[in-house]
C-alpha cells in the first residue's frame, strides 16, 4: 500500500514543478527570443498574417476585401495581438515563445496522462527543442502549422481524457471535436489528427465496448460540425463565401493538384532531411514502439502528423511541425526506457549507442544554432550583427524599398506591391490598394512549382486579374511596386508578362526607378494620370 504523502513531500514536488516550469518557460526563450531583433524573417507568411490582420482591424471584411488562401485562424490570432499591443512585429517575436511554452505544458499533460509525470516532463522538454531543432526560416516563424498546434494538442488530451474516465465523458468528446475544428480554422491539415481520434477507442481494453465506441464518434463530430458550421454561417452574412471558395478551397487544391509527381518526388529530399537532422529522436521513439508499451497507439498520432506534413508535396521544414507534439511523447517514452537500462546494464554497445546519440544531437544543434548563438553574443555585446547573414540583408532590403516610398507617398495613399512580399506594406505603413497581396490568385503559380509553369490563362487567374483592375482603378494607387521580375530558380513573372496587366501599366504608370538587390529587386512604377 502507498503511504500517504507527507507535507515535506508535497513541498518538494511542488518545488520540482515551479522549477521545472520556470526552466521549461525560459528554454524556449533562450532559442528564440534573440530573433526578437528581426521584423522580417525570410518566409513572408508571418507578414501575411501581420498585414491581413491590420486590414481586419481596419473594419475590412476577410477573403472579400483582403485576400487569404488560408482559413481565418492564424489571422484571427496575429490580430488579438495587435489589438493589445500595436501593430509590432516585437509582440509576435514575444509571443512566439510563450505559445511553444503553453503547447508544451499541454504535451506534458498528455504525455502524463498516458504514462508519468517524468515522461511528461521529458516530454515537454523534447517538443520545445524540436520546436527550433531546424532551418530557423522554418522554425522560428509563428506560423499556421505551430499556432495550430496548441488547440490540436488540447483535442487530443480532451479525448484520451473522456476515453480513460467515465465522467463527464461526452462533454470532454464534444471538447476534443471542437478544439480539432478550431485547429483546422488555423490549418486544414489538422482534420487528419481524426485518424487519432478513431483509432484510439479500440486500444485501451478497457474502453472497447460499443457505447464507448458510438459516444466518441457521435460527441467528436457534434463538437466538430458544431464550430464548422458557424465559420460557414459567418461566411455567409459577411458575403465572403464565394471569395473564401475561390482563393481559399480552390486555389488550395490547386496548390497540392497542379503539381507534377516529378516535382514531388525531387523535394521529397526535404523529408529525408528532416528526419536526417532529427534521427536521434525518431530512434528514441522506436524505442518506444519496439516495448509495445501502453499508450503505443501514439504512434497513429504521429502517422496523422505525417500525412499533413506530405499532404501538400512540398516537405518544406515548417510542415513538419506537426509532427513534434507525439514525436516529442514517443522520444520521451523511448529516452526514459533507454536511461534506465543503461543504469541497470552499463554494457559497450548501450554506451556506444548513447554517445552515438548525444553525437547526433549535438551535430543538428551546431548546424541549426549557430546563428542563433552568434546573434545572441552580438546582442550581449550591443554588435551590429553582419550582413554575411542572409537574415540580415534581407531587412536592409525590405527597409530600403519602404523608405523609399515613405519619402515618395503620403501615408494615407494606398500602394500595390505585385509578387509576395507582404512586408513592403507592413514596412512602409501604407494602406492596401487591393484586396490581393499575393501573386498567387493572379498567376496560378505558387512556390514549389517550375518556374516555366503558366496558369495563368486558366479562368479562376483570369477573374483574379479583372478583380484586381477593378481594385486599382477604385483606389489608384500613387505607386506599384513589382516585386517579382528576378527570383530564384530562374523565375521572371514581373507584373509586364501578362498581357491585360501590361496595358494597365503602359496606360496608367510609368516605371520611375529600380531597386536591385537579387531576390528582393523591385521596379517603382509611379501613376501618370
Amino acid at each position: 500500500m502507498r503511504a500517504a504523502p507527507t507535507p515535506q513531500t508535497g513541498s518538494a514536488s511542488l518545488r520540482r514543478f515551479w522549477t521545472l516550469f520556470f526552466t521549461l518557460l525560459a528554454f524556449n526563450f533562450l532559442f528564440r527570443i534573440v530573433y526578437a531583433r528581426f521584423e522580417f524573417l525570410l518566409n513572408p507568411d508571418e507578414l501575411l498574417w501581420a498585414v491581413t490582420a491590420r486590414a481586419f482591424l481596419s473594419g475590412k471584411t476577410l477573403y472579400s476585401e483582403v485576400w487569404l488562401d488560408k482559413p481565418p485562424g492564424a489571422t484571427l490570432i496575429y490580430a488579438a495581438i495587435f489589438a493589445l499591443t500595436g501593430m509590432k512585429m516585437l509582440a509576435i517575436r514575444i509571443f512566439a515563445p510563450l505559445y511553444v511554452f503553453v503547447t508544451a505544458l499541454v504535451v506534458r499533460a498528455i504525455a502524463k496522462k498516458l504514462f508519468d509525470d517524468r515522461v511528461g516532463w521529458i516530454a515537454a522538454f523534447l517538443f520545445s527543442y524540436l520546436s527550433v531543432n531546424y532551418f530557423p526560416e522554418d522554425m522560428i516563424l509563428l506560423n499556421t502549422e505551430l499556432l495550430m498546434l496548441l488547440p490540436l494538442c488540447a483535442a487530443t488530451w480532451c479525448f484520451i481524457r473522456a476515453l480513460l474516465r467515465d465522467d463527464q465523458r461526452a462533454a470532454y468528446f464534444i471538447a476534443a471535436g471542437m478544439l480539432t475544428a478550431i485547429a483546422t480554422l488555423i490549418k486544414p491539415v489538422a482534420l487528419l489528427n481524426l485518424l487519432l481520434f478513431v483509432i484510439a477507442p479500440l486500444f485501451p481494453k478497457s474502453r472497447r465496448d460499443a457505447r464507448t465506441v458510438v459516444t466518441a464518434a457521435f460527441s467528436t463530430a457534434a463538437g466538430l460540425v458544431l464550430v464548422l458550421a458557424a465559420f460557414y454561417l459567418i461566411l455567409d452574412l459577411t458575403e465572403a463565401r464565394d471569395a473564401f471558395m475561390r482563393d481559399a478551397l480552390l486555389t488550395g487544391a490547386h496548390y497540392v493538384a497542379d503539381q507534377t509527381w516529378g516535382e514531388t518526388l525531387r523535394r521529397s529530399v526535404g523529408l529525408f532531411s528532416y528526419v536526417g537532422y532529427n534521427l536521434p529522436f525518431f530512434i528514441l521513439a522506436a524505442l518506444a514502439w519496439r516495448k509495445r508499451t501502453a499508450g503505443s497507439w501514439i504512434f497513429f498520432w504521429l502517422l496523422a502528423g505525417f500525412l499533413g506534413a506530405v499532404a501538400g508535396r512540398r516537405f518544406y521544414g515548417h510542415y513538419f511541425i506537426q509532427l513534434m507534439p507525439p514525436l516529442a511523447i514517443l522520444a520521451a517514452v523511448g529516452l526514459n526506457q533507454f536511461l534506465k537500462q543503461l543504469r541497470r546494464t552499463r554494457t559497450f554497445a548501450l554506451r556506444f549507442a548513447a554517445a552515438g546519440l548525444v553525437l547526433l544531437t549535438l551535430f543538428s544543434l551546431y548546424r541549426f544554432q549557430e546563428r542563433t548563438i552568434v546573434f545572441a553574443f552580438d546582442t550581449i555585446i550591443r554588435r551590429p550583427i553582419s550582413d554575411r547573414w542572409l537574415l540580415v540583408r534581407f531587412n536592409h532590403d525590405i527597409h530600403n524599398i519602404a523608405t523609399y516610398i515613405d519619402a515618395h507617398t503620403s501615408p494615407d495613399d494606398p500602394i500595390f506591391v505585385w509578387g509576395f512580399k507582404p512586408e513592403i506594406y507592413y514596412a512602409s505603413k501604407r494602406p492596401l490598394a487591393s484586396r490581393y497581396l499575393s501573386f498567387v490568385p493572379l498567376t496560378g503559380w505558387t512556390h514549389g512549382m517550375p518556374a516555366s509553369a503558366d496558369f495563368s490563362a486558366q479562368s479562376q487567374w483570369v477573374l483574379g486579374r479583372k478583380l484586381l483592375l477593378a481594385d486599382l482603378e477604385a483606389s489608384r494607387p500613387p505607386y506599384i511596386i513589382d516585386m517579382a521580375s528576378v527570383h530564384d530558380f530562374g523565375m521572371n513573372h514581373a507584373m509586364e508578362n501578362y498581357p491585360d496587366l501590361r496595358a494597365y501599366l503602359h496606360n496608367h504608370y510609368k516605371q520611375e526607378s529600380i531597386y536591385s538587390a537579387g531576390d528582393n529587386t523591385a521596379l517603382y512604377y509611379r501613376r501618370i494620370d
